[in-house]
């Protein structure tokens, strides 16, 4: 690990630990939060960790500050952990949870498709057509009235989305599994070929 990404986990470990404070001010964690710059941090996570403590211990943030709470982190620098528990987290605000989705399913989706395609494992998983959230644009960037119509589709959409990133990790495992298993029996192969050989 460089030295940034350690100052970068010092800081996130620090964040977490003051975020319970119900006397820091919004401000002051965003300006600690961001006060290193982007390149630090390679994951996210830490960040979120101390994203989520402080929105316990603060539960009367509105939804603006909440919003603006959630500007801090990027949703593409979360792992696929931290991700499943972003997409259920309901202290979140909306518009955040399906940038969760969306940035983690298009890594899932990528993932599964470079795999198939470098390693040439025989799952179609490279076909893997991912579902569109259909009222996505309505929920980003929509009137208050717009998001109520469009609040009963996009719900179903979520609820779609969390269903299919659990099925991509599943076969995500499945196939890490199998790349494992077919590198050890490579290896055995390479070592009776050493051993067999004059």
């Amino acid at each position: 690990m460089n030295a940034k990404a350690r100052v970068a986990r010092l800081v996130d470990s620090y964040l977490t630990e003051v975020s319970r404070d119900r006397n820091l001010s919004l401000t002051k964690f965003q300006v600690l939060a961001e006060a290193l710059p982007d390149s630090a941090r390679t994951s996210d996570d830490g960040l979120y960790r101390a994203l989520d403590s402080y929105l316990k211990a603060h539960p009367t943030l509105s939804e603006h500050e909440r919003k603006r709470l959630c500007r801090v982190m990027d949703c593409q620098k979360l792992s696929i952990d931290a991700c499943m528990h972003a997409a259920q987290n309901e202290r979140l605000p909306l518009r955040v949870v399906v940038q969760v989705l969306f940035s983690e399913q298009v890594k899932i989706s990528n993932a599964l498709a470079n795999t198939t395609l470098k390693e040439g494992v025989g799952v179609e998983s490279h076909q893997y057509q991912p579902p569109v959230l259909t009222n996505w644009k309505t929920l980003l960037e929509g009137t208050p009235q717009s998001f109520q119509e469009g609040w009963t589709a996009a719900k179903k959409d979520i609820n779609t989305l969390k269903f299919e990133l659990e099925t991509i990790k599943t076969k995500y495992l499945e196939l890490q599994n199998d790349m494992d298993n077919l590198q050890k029996q490579f290896d055995k192969l390479m070592l009776k070929q050493k051993h067999t050989s004059p």
